[in-house]
């Protein structure tokens, strides 16, 4: 049983719709990846067993490790075929858009789409879908593949009990590729509960994961190593690997679709690290493809590719290549440069927030606001003691992160604690029994990447403490 249930205006209105036998059209994405082509094979056999006429059309091919699903021999590609791939979406009652929310992701196979006049439905888990793209959305960054939100889809609908195993190889096929065989952090227990029911029908996870993982070819694996071995690079200041791929080398080693899938993945695999990007040069374009751990902050991307691009060589309109900057050097000071802007512009964000409560805080030489707000006579703290506080940790937005209410108090060594240099700081300018706020910037808490839990990266904290005890070495 799913525990999500949608806008039942929406659900009715969709239930309509599909109400008697209909002629739909499944799309997704250029270069369809696993959760891409699974959802979409996955929806096909599910609205096939409702009675409905379906066809998949995708903008380009997809990965050849991919073939092995039912269904995958009669998606119509609109670059080998625009004719029927026109001919099906001109026919169509009703489209489906599955795991993209902006019409440009389909590339050249955008102008046929937008010009349908009946209703489209969107199915995706990214986020900031454009508005006005489809009559109906169902919209959840949150989940983490659009392949598991169609599955809550179904059952929330009753179309589950359709499902059987050549829908559920489809779907689970598209949940495992885009949560890295489950160990991101979008896995959730909805995740697996989702899996044991497309496990019930029949789905062998260690031959799902044989097919797709273990179908490369050995000039595959050759460009692997070489790209591995000649083409990234470790920003280890800022936890970042980055990856690049040229035109000429995916020439030189006969690249296919998918031969560079998972391959950001290698760069999380190695310690410390909190972010891969992928520069792929396709078609005169470089694309950009990248993976973080944790929360992320949006702002860290675009200080990789500020960084990234102002360091790569000058090109011309006739000459786009994948961006390759001359040595790490020179990228960290880039990024160096980039990070202090963000830096100026979350003070001028914190000097907001001050301005508009009325909060008058004094400011120490690291960039701490701070407030005492009782004096008492209580023990000072000291580098080396050992403190208890009972405090709350916010974001400037009002979410509320930590709290001594539901997690207990606090207590660390000043001096010897991974706690925020920035609480440390404060604290150190209190008596025992005194409370005191605080705003920490980023620099001085969790950093660029966050803490992993619910803290994001480049974010303000709000601080609320009072120090309950100091300890007496």
């Amino acid at each position: 049983m799913s525990n999500y249930e949608f806008n039942p205006q929406v659900k009715k209105s969709i239930k309509d719709l599909l109400s008697s036998p209909k002629e739909v059209v499944i799309t997704t994405h250029h270069k369809p990846d696993g959760d891409a082509l699974g959802s979409s094979l996955g929806l096909l056999h599910i609205l096939k067993a409702l009675g409905h006429r379906v066809t998949v059309v995708v903008p380009s091919e997809f990965p050849s490790f991919l073939n092995w699903m039912n269904g995958s021999k009669e998606v119509i590609d609109f670059i080998r075929n625009p004719k029927a791939a026109k001919e099906h979406l001109s026919k169509a009652e009703v489209v489906f858009c599955l795991d993209f929310n902006d019409p440009s992701r389909v590339e050249k196979l955008q102008s046929d789409l937008m010009n349908v006049k009946v209703p489209m439905i969107l199915i995706d888990h990214h986020l900031d879908p454009k508005k006005g793209f489809c009559d109906y959305q169902f919209s959840f960054p949150s989940i983490g593949s659009t392949a598991e939100l169609l599955v809550h889809i179904m059952m929330d609908f009753g179309w589950d009990e359709h499902l059987n195993r050549d829908s559920a190889e489809c779907l689970y096929t598209g949940i495992m590729t885009d949560t890295g065989s489950f160990r991101f952090n979008s896995v959730t227990d909805q995740t697996h509960l989702v899996i044991a029911r497309l496990m019930k029908e029949g789905v062998r996870n260690d031959r799902i994961h044989e097919l797709i993982y273990d179908t490369n070819s050995f000039i595959r694996t050759k460009f692997l190593g070489y790209t591995l071995s000649e083409k990234m690079q470790q920003i280890e200041a800022y936890n970042v690997i980055i990856f690049t791929a040229s035109q000429s080398d995916m020439d030189r080693f006969n690249h296919e679709p998918g031969d560079l899938e998972g391959i950001v993945n290698f760069g999380l695999s190695i310690k410390k690290m909190k972010v891969a990007v992928l520069f792929s040069e396709r078609d005169g374009l470089v694309k950009i493809s990248f993976r973080s751990k944790g929360k992320f902050s949006v702002k860290f991307l675009i200080l990789i590719l500020m960084g990234f691009s102002s360091c790569g060589p000058s090109t011309t309109e006739k000459e786009k290549v994948a961006p390759q900057p001359t040595n790490s050097e020179e990228l960290k000071e880039s990024l160096i440069q980039q990070n202090r802007q963000l830096i100026a512009e979350e003070i001028e964000m914190i000097d907001a927030y001050v301005e508009r409560h009325g909060l008058k805080l004094d400011t120490t030489s690291t960039g701490l606001r701070y407030k005492i707000l009782e004096k008492t006579e209580g023990r000072e703290v000291r580098l080396m003691k050992d403190v208890t506080l009972s405090y709350s940790a916010s974001l400037l937005n009002g979410d509320l992160c930590y709290s001594s209410d539901t997690s207990g108090q606090l207590s660390f060594t000043i001096g010897q604690s991974n706690q925020p240099s920035g609480l440390q700081e404060g604290i150190l300018k209190m008596k025992e029994g005194q409370k005191a706020i605080f705003i920490v910037p980023s620099y001085l808490g969790y950093g660029i990447t966050g803490d992993e839990l619910c803290i994001p990266g480049s974010s303000s904290i709000l601080y609320k403490v009072k120090l309950e005890k100091v300890s007496q070495q």
